[in-house]
């Protein structure tokens, strides 16, 4: 394993022992859910407030010993505000194979989404997860992350 892998995971997730089944990553389509579920789930965002991350970013995630739930934004009304999302899942195994993972992505384009975010390659492989997927999904897009999506997603409710 590359010495890449271990700087750009959360360190539980890197130093998880045993095997977790590789699956593909998968969008699920879910039926309308709250904030306050999702908080209460565990999900946070970039912003201090999730409701932020989720409208204005468009990203939140939720770390289990096992994977990363993500909720990305999909869809975006006439004031650039994401109301529609869908739901990703990695694996751990997943995300110990980095490499593998964003073989596409070339040394050339990590040096500009850090660059993007203001930071050296080195400061940028150790920020946050969220932050780097956020950098990531800004640079790239949804579907170049996580793939197509094939369902119409999800609301979440305000309340």
């Amino acid at each position: 394993m590359s010495e890449l892998n271990w700087i750009i995971l959360p360190r539980r997730l890197a130093q998880l022992g045993g095997y977790v089944e590789l699956s593909k990553l998968k969008a699920k389509e879910e039926k309308m859910r709250n904030l306050k579920q999702l908080e209460q789930e565990g999900y946070y965002g970039q912003d201090v407030d999730l409701e932020t991350s989720l409208y204005e970013y468009g990203l939140a995630i939720k770390e289990n010993e096992e994977s990363i739930d993500f909720i990305v934004g999909i869809s975006v009304d006439h004031e650039s505000n994401y109301y529609r999302f869908t739901e990703y899942t990695l694996t751990a195994m997943e995300l110990l194979d980095v490499d593998e993972l964003f073989s596409w992505i070339n040394y050339d384009y990590w040096i500009s989404i850090a660059s993007l975010s203001g930071s050296t390659i080195i400061q940028w492989l150790n920020q946050p997860i969220i932050d780097k997927f956020s950098d990531l999904l800004s640079y790239f897009s949804y579907e170049s992350i996580f793939g197509e999506n094939y369902v119409d997603g999800f609301e979440i409710r305000k309340e």
